[in-house]
């Protein structure tokens, strides 16, 4: 089992917090299901120079503050919360992998891993064409005539959902020929792009934007990759390939 991870110091805390707060404080995404977390007190000399208490979700084989060999980072709008990570033993996809992961594309971010992006629209080949599926997990409602459907995108996989629309909604601007396809990519503003990628990153790892940032995983190359995976690009590409193929035979 991997003893690599992100630390997080709560300021001011001086008792073990209950799984509970740690969710309240917005730590709930790094919450390793069934795994228990350890707690370190830090008396006067944490991170910005405040007491509070040090924790590890997971297996770690030093939780505790050694500024020497860590790097600290403040949550942005957080006055108690932050995050820290070994210089020489950053986490890496093995070890922040969720246990309940979406099926998605392997995509090479700039650590030069391989990040298991997920797909949330995908892309299915039926009789020559493309059809789109939901795949995302979608709750069952009973309809007027008392039998079971699928009615809506589960709430943990909403916001996921929301993204891949706006995204493939906006990013198949294409003209095909004999010749070439062209695509015009969307969310320009990049602060707008990235925060996406991250959300989509975040539904298969345990980290949230504040670790990609620490890891420094994302360009404005690799975070439009994310947001392709997400809308299953991946197919889209070979079925294009196939049918330029097919068509240059033809002619």
């Amino acid at each position: 089992m991997s003893k690599r991870g992100f630390l997080y110091f709560l300021a001011g805390v001086s008792k073990q917090p209950a799984l509970n707060e740690l969710e309240k404080l917005g730590l709930g995404y790094a919450i390793q299901k069934g795994a228990e977390f350890t707690c370190v007190t830090v008396r006067g000399a944490g991170p910005g120079g405040e007491s509070g208490m040090i924790i590890a979700f997971g297996p770690q084989e030093r939780v505790g503050y050694y500024l020497d060999d860590q790097v600290w980072r403040r949550v942005p709008k957080s006055q108690s919360v932050w995050v820290g990570m070994y210089t020489e033993a950053q986490p890496g996809p093995d070890d922040l992998l969720r246990s309940d992961v979406l099926d998605g594309h392997l995509v090479e971010l700039t650590d030069g891993r391989q990040w298991l992006c997920p797909v949330a629209r995908g892309l299915i080949e039926e009789d020559g064409i493309l059809l789109h599926s939901i795949r995302v997990p979608q709750r069952y409602d009973l309809n007027s005539d008392g039998n079971w459907e699928l009615c809506a995108i589960v709430n943990k996989y909403a916001e996921l959902w929301r993204i891949a629309e706006a995204f493939w909604d906006t990013f198949l601007h294409v003209s095909a020929d004999n010749e070439a396809v062209t695509v015009e990519l969307p969310f320009q503003d990049m602060n707008e792009l990235t925060h996406a990628a991250a959300t989509a990153l975040a539904a298969n790892y345990r980290l949230s934007a504040v670790e990609i940032a620490m890891l420094g995983i994302f360009d404005d190359v690799s975070a439009r990759k994310v947001l392709e995976a997400l809308v299953d690009f991946p197919t889209f590409q070979t079925f294009v390939e196939k049918k330029t193929v097919s068509l240059q035979a033809d002619g």
